[in-house]
């Protein structure tokens, strides 16, 4: 699945941060720590239709090293996902290359308010 270089085929970086970032886990009101996340949540949280998020995260599953993970729940019945450790530096590594690419020949002040600015806009849910 993988073209060699990292990334995988079919899929561009800003689709596979999304779902990467989808899949994390989070504090939640009244749920505690969330890990794991239905493929409707997940969708909703990546801003992608479930057809699009279960093709996505099915291709991630099946990356070597897998980034993410989905089980059914015996309890629910539905599948859920999970972010895996190499998930997460795949994820870091993507928001690194994304904020060089906000950057780009910038003076260093310029660098620093772009690079705020893309953090802030990383960290909102969409």
């Amino acid at each position: 699945m993988s073209d060699g270089c990292g990334t995988l085929a079919g899929m561009d970086d800003e689709t596979r941060r999304r779902l990467l970032r989808a899949v994390i886990g989070e504090d939640q009101p009244g749920r505690g720590r969330v890990r794991r996340w239905t493929l409707a949540e997940a969708g909703e949280r990546a801003g992608l239709d479930l057809s699009e998020t279960r093709r996505g995260l099915q291709e991630l599953r099946e990356q070597d090293p897998p980034l993410v993970w989905g089980d059914v729940d015996a309890s629910t019945g539905e599948q859920l996902w999970w972010l895996l450790p190499h998930g997460l530096n795949e994820l870091d590594r993507l928001e690194a290359n994304g904020a060089r690419t906000i950057t780009g020949d910038l003076p260093q002040c310029g660098r620093e308010l772009a690079l705020a600015d893309h953090s802030m806009n990383c960290t909102s849910d969409r």
